[in-house]
């Protein structure tokens, strides 16, 4: 029975652990925000000075951090796009019953257990100039392609989104699959027995019914492959030049290779208030869908 007093009992259990994660959260923001607004120079530590907002209005200035804004909000939308589109086509193939369709809905988690960084690195290998099989295959079916595909930075971009869509995708599949799933039978049988064929079907009653789910789908992906970093890195480092550099790579070159803390916490407030206030209109957008 749900009592008061049972709350607080439960409370008291949670409470150290919640108390040492908002410390430290609520500590290393702080500390971030600090350190934005100071000229801070790892290599000069006792030359640290207070600049007020004078780091943000350069960043803005900064050609390279907009160019990198930019491409991580475009690399983000069409890596999302094709993972809901790709996740929402095979979830309706597999809410049908087939032979063997617990196996493939098993497989499909394969994906999702590869960490990142080996998965970046697992697709190095395979578009490598001298010893990758898509090279090879490229070559034996005469298909035109550079040299060094990573290389080049159509190419590169190219597949930064195929890594990150075979990764995810997965993702979307599982979410969307669970949402066909828990729909109602009934609604599907009254519009069989009405005459609609299974492309209405799809169309009228599954994607509408869809849209919460594919909502919150849409805010956990979006948020995560705006801050994409492992994968570009362990691929590209953001190369060749910065025609594949992300927000989050650009924001590691600037605190870790040129030691500039002040600009790179700047970089990193930036980028938390873009994704605060995108979650944000996210979830009154799926408040609204739910309604």
């Amino acid at each position: 029975m749900y009592t008061k007093r049972n709350f607080f009992k439960r409370l008291l259990f949670i409470l150290p652990a919640v108390i040492l994660i908002g410390s430290i959260v609520v500590s290393s923001i702080l500390f971030t925000t600090s350190n934005s607004l100071r000229s801070y120079k790892l290599t000069a530590p006792d030359k640290t000075e207070f600049v007020g907002f004078k780091n943000y209005i350069e960043v803005f200035k900064e050609k390279t951090f907009v160019e990198a804004l930019i491409r991580t909000i475009g690399l983000t939308a069409t890596v999302v796009g094709l993972e809901l589109g790709i996740g929402l086509v095979i979830a309706i193939f597999l809410s049908r019953s087939f032979k063997g369709h617990g196996v493939v809905r098993s497989l499909l988690v394969l994906p999702l257990a590869v960490t990142p960084i080996v998965n970046g690195l697992n697709m190095r290998l395979l578009f490598d100039a001298r010893i990758g099989i898509v090279k090879f295959i490229f070559n034996i079916l005469h298909i035109p392609s550079p040299d060094a595909m990573l290389a080049d930075p159509t190419w590169a971009l190219g597949i930064i989104v195929l890594t990150d869509v075979w990764k995810y995708s997965p993702f979307m599949i599982i979410i969307l699959l669970a949402g066909i799933l828990g729909q109602s039978r009934e609604l599907y049988e009254a519009a069989l027995v009405d005459g609609a064929n299974m492309f209405k079907v799809y169309t009228k009653i599954t994607i509408p019914l869809l849209r919460r789910v594919m909502g919150v789908a849409l805010l956990i992906r979006l948020t995560d492959a705006f801050r994409i970093f492992d994968q570009v890195y362990a691929l590209t480092e953001g190369g060749p030049g910065t025609s594949t550099e992300t927000l989050t790579i650009h924001i590691y070159r600037e605190g870790f290779r040129y030691l500039n803390i002040g600009t790179a916490s700047t970089m990193s407030l930036v980028m938390s208030l873009f994704l605060m206030t995108f979650v944000l209109v996210m979830i009154r957008r799926i408040n609204l869908l739910g309604e």
